[in-house]
């Protein structure tokens, strides 16, 4: 394992963490514009795929940030979290 010592400010700013990381992110970056090139009948299904992953990114950060998604505010009569979950199944 590689172990990238940041010793300075600008290091610490960066945003690759070293040039292996930056070149291993461009060749992604070009085979994901090339690959529709390359393989056209498969675009739907890699557009599929783009759709889900953001959804899924999405979905982490909503829970991250916010904890868990609540549909009912807590007021006085809600019920106990348990009941609604009983009442549920």
């Amino acid at each position: 394992m590689r172990f990238a010592f940041k010793t300075t400010y600008v290091q610490d700013l960066g945003l690759f963490r070293d040039p292996v990381q930056r070149n291993c992110y461009l060749a992604l970056l070009v085979g994901t514009v090339l690959l529709p090139l390359v393989v056209p009948e498969y675009v739907s299904d890699i557009a599929l795929v783009f759709i889900y992953g953001l959804c899924g990114l999405s979905l982490m950060v909503l829970a991250g940030y916010t904890g868990l998604v609540s549909t009912r505010a807590r007021t006085r009569r809600s019920s106990p979290w348990s009941r609604a979950a009983a009442g549920c199944a």
